[in-house]
């Protein structure tokens, strides 16, 4: 994607170019012959072609980064991945036609966070007046963990590692393609790709299908090993479609391919290796000698999606769509293992093992969505909004077994079929009021049904199929009694009949308000406050979300701004965890948000100026799983702070320095704290 996006940036200024310099060479060579352009009395200036005939403008910025990072770099890495370097952080060019191109009238190229920037980003835009449009974009993401040092795990807390490493890159792009063929037709071609590949590192537990609630999964659950395992997945989407409108109606229908694979590997990273959970007194007498893993998947699919919306009345609009899916394709897993285990939960006597297992599969996925709604205007201050949506949602697969433990047959050893079926639907009802235009009210319900079914072998899985119906009430309004004060809000509440998972809440209600307030001409208030709170009485769960956040901005003059803010959040959540071979535990994750943030920007001359902003995080609560084991996580602080000075040089630029500070700590994990100085040397040229 990145080398197509640039074949079409060469290919576009080829074009604008050439087109004008062989225009130009057509008009000598008529001169010579002794013939002349019909226009040529009107002036020499209306003759000549111009080499480049686009008026362009645009912005460069550029400059080179310079960093210091003290403590642990890789959660650095992790947070900000500010690097040293040159850096092109920002270009924009605009061009528009000043002469008739019978391929481009404007066209557009912006980029940013080139040359190692964690998110990097590029887009180009081309169009010809009632002809086409085209828009590709490319953009990418690097995560990148790579420890260099031991972390200081917290003690008593078993199988802690630092060993989670990565080094991954994102990589987005996508060609959008309209072309008009008449005022109301138009022909639509898009291409989308997305990767994800990189090398990673983590905590895996050796496990094959099949070994069950055993003196295995004893062994398994304390046995977790450091494993290598890069991956590559990658998706495709093709579609072409077209849009069509007449009088009050537009339709839409678009039809594609769509591929996605994925593959990841797992091996041990040295042999023999132990666990690095030393809690088990076990793990000494377990070392793993090889662990080799390879999983694959490859789905295809066709697309079709259809939509439309009208008007049949004068107060009656319609709307509707369609959409389906049939994903398809194999997927396999084949895995070896070496070791020694012990041979009963006494830990008294260990014995080598070797297994091996391949599983190969074919799945189908059919999806459709079926999606109707119409909004009647009663009058001109009553509304009544209905959409029904319908969503089926299947996989259906056959899976075979094989593998070996010491020599003899696994005891999954066979075939599985396995169907899924997920049948929802939802309706929305709402009524829209606006007796006066400063006010506008909303109420509204919705309903679903949910219906998941799970067979295997034909035959149906009581643990995982449910029927269940949720109803939510719901309640909008937003007002304005004058240009300085508005307030908007909503509330939300749902009951469900069930709870298909342990987590899955029986009740919930949410809130929001937001309100804006303008004090002056120069000063303004925002605040918005968020409410949640849900419960599972089977369980004992509960979740209780408080969140507000205030925002002051004020303008002194042209020459002095400022703004300061603070937010608030608090997260509880209390339950009991059920495993399935095992007594339930209890939850409690509390944790405490503030975040205090504030800026100015100064211009004391017409030139020179002086921006800051920070950032103050602070983070208290802790996350623990009964009364047995510490907390994970606990307290932390991250405060962030940029100042940036500038001056405009005349008729060469903007020089710009920004020097950033941070520092990260945490109370418990006190191995992944770091503190670092960026500063970026920056020149912005305007064209």
């Amino acid at each position: 994607m990145k080398k197509l996006l640039l074949f079409l940036i060469l290919f576009l200024l080829a074009g604008v170019l050439l087109i004008p310099s062989r225009l130009e060479a057509q008009g000598q060579n008529q001169l010579q012959s002794g013939s002349a352009p019909a226009d040529a009395g009107q002036g020499s200036e209306q003759a000549e072609t111009s080499f480049w005939p686009f008026q362009t403008q645009g912005s460069a910025s550029f400059g080179y980064r310079f960093t210091d990072v003290t403590g642990y770099q890789p959660m650095y890495l992790e947070l900000l991945d500010l690097q040293s370097g040159p850096r092109l952080t920002d270009f924009n060019m605009f061009s528009q036609a000043t002469t008739p191109n019978p391929f481009v009238d404007d066209f557009s190229l912006t980029m940013s966070g080139l040359g190692g920037d964690p998110y990097p980003t590029a887009q180009l835009t081309v169009s010809k007046n009632n002809l086409y449009d085209l828009v590709a974009n490319w953009s990418q993401s690097y995560f990148d963990y790579s420890p260099d040092q031991q972390v200081i795990t917290p003690g008593g807390i078993p199988g802690l590692t630092d060993e989670h490493e990565y080094s991954t890159v994102r990589k987005f792009g996508s060609i959008d393609l309209r072309l008009h063929a008449t005022n109301h037709l138009r022909f639509n071609f898009n291409y989308y790709r997305t990767s994800d590949t990189g090398a990673t590192w983590s905590g895996f537990a050796p496990d094959y299908l099949g070994a069950g609630y055993t003196t295995w999964d004893y062994y398994a659950e304390g046995s977790p090993y450091v494993l290598y395992a890069p991956e590559n997945d990658e998706a495709n989407r093709f579609t072409g479609g077209i849009d069509y409108t007449f009088h009050s109606w537009s339709f839409h229908y678009s039809l594609g391919y769509q591929t996605l694979s994925d593959s990841m590997t797992f091996n041990n990273t040295t042999s023999p290796e132990y666990s690095f959970d030393t809690s088990a007194t076990f793990t000494a007498n377990t070392p793993l000698t090889l662990l080799s893993m390879d999983q694959y998947r490859r789905l295809t699919s066709p697309i079709s999606q259809f939509s439309y919306a009208g008007k049949p009345l004068s107060k009656l609009d319609l709307r509707g769509s369609y959409i389906y899916y049939r994903y398809s394709g194999p997927a396999s897993m084949d895995e070896i293992i070496d070791g020694i285990a012990p041979t009963s939960i006494a830990e008294t006597s260990f014995t080598p093992y070797t297994v091996s297992q391949q599983v190969r599969a074919n799945v189908k996925e059919p999806d459709h969505v079926f999606d109707q709604g119409l909004t009647y205007h009663i009058n001109r201050w009553w509304a009544i909004n209905t959409d029904y949506r319908y969503s089926r949602d299947t996989e259906d697969s056959l899976g075979v077994f094989d593998g070996l433990l010491d020599g003899s047959l696994l005891a999954s050893n066979g075939s599985e079929a396995t169907l899924w079926r997920d049948g929802l639907s939802d309706f929305d009802f709402n009524m829209v009021f606006t007796p006066i235009p400063s006010l506008l009210i909303s109420p509204g319900l919705s309903w679903d049904n949910s219906n998941v079914e799970a067979l295997y072998n034909g035959v149906a899985n009581p643990a995982q199929t449910l029927r269940w119906n949720t109803v939510e009430p719901a309640f909008s309004a937003y007002w304005q009694p004058s240009k300085r004060f508005s307030l908007r809000g909503d509330i939300r509440t749902l009951d469900n009949s069930a709870s298909y998972t342990a987590i899955t809440p029986q009740t919930e209600t949410t809130g929001n308000v937001v309100a804006r307030l303008k004090l002056t001409d120069n000063l303004s208030l925002n605040d918005n406050v968020n409410l949640n709170s849900s419960s599972l009485l089977a369980t004992g769960y509960q979740d209780r979300v408080r969140a507000n956040a205030t925002l002051l901005n004020y303008a002194l003059n042209p020459t002095l701004s400022l703004f300061g803010g603070f937010s608030y959040d608090s997260i509880l959540a209390l339950g009991d965890i059920v495993f399935a071979d095992g007594p339930s535990e209890s939850l409690r994750d509390q944790e405490i948000d503030h975040v205090w943030q504030a800026g100015f920007q100064l211009n004391p001359g017409h030139r020179f100026g002086i921006q800051f902003t920070g950032n103050y995080d602070r983070t208290t609560g802790v996350g623990e799983i009964s009364d047995n084991l510490p907390p994970a996580y606990g307290p932390e602080t991250w405060p962030y702070a940029t100042g940036t000075v500038f001056y405009e040089f005349p008729k060469a630029g903007r020089l710009s320095i920004d020097l950033q500070r941070t520092y990260y700590k945490e109370q418990i994990v006190t191995g992944n704290n770091f503190g670092a100085e960026v500063l970026m040397i920056k020149w912005t040229r305007n064209f």
